[in-house]
């Protein structure tokens, strides 16, 4: 899985303490990866501009939603 977030990315990978107020969002992660073998890698924004282009078509035309790990199986 790749994530332009580094700071998510090391939360996952416990190098650094979640603050308290996405704990439980970090945990639920945690739980929905946790028996599926998931590499958790970070790319730099400035190398996936085609991913950010198309979450923002996304966000431009339906607006923010709310995304489930399951919505990926």
């Amino acid at each position: 899985m790749e994530t332009d977030s580094l700071i998510i990315k090391k939360f996952l990978d416990v190098i650094w303490e979640v603050p308290w107020t996405i704990s439980g969002d970090i945990r639920a992660m945690k739980r929905e990866l946790e028996h599926r073998e998931v590499n958790v890698v970070h790319i730099y924004r400035e190398e996936n501009k085609l991913a950010g282009f198309l979450s923002n078509i996304v966000v431009d035309v339906a607006g923010p939603l709310l995304i489930h790990f399951n919505d990926f199986q």
